[in-house]
């Protein structure tokens, strides 16, 4: 289960970062050339869509992100601690 957390954690982030990056190396350089009308449209047309997603898509990496991080120090916790209070053994 650990496992399956942790790809789509790392998925989700991925793609979050890769859609900002994609944003602010390639898309805005190429905003930056049309004219002030044209500019002003496009960037009101993703500032919308994107403004649409993007809430949801920061809320649900922070929440797979504390997920996975809860998931995986139970793990630790369970794997960890000592055999005899483990097995309910004094």
């Amino acid at each position: 289960m650990i496992l399956a957390l942790t790809i789509i954690t790392t998925l989700c982030i991925g793609l979050l970062i890769g859609t900002e990056f994609s944003v602010s190396v390639f898309i805005n350089p190429i905003l930056r050339r049309l004219d002030v009308l044209a500019q002003a449209h496009a960037i009101r047309l993703f500032a919308r869509r994107l403004g649409a997603a993007m809430p949801f898509w920061y809320t649900a990496s922070l929440l797979l992100l504390i997920g996975e991080a809860i998931a995986i120090a139970m793990s630790l916790a369970m794997c960890c601690s000592s055999p005899p209070a483990r097995f309910g053994l004094q």
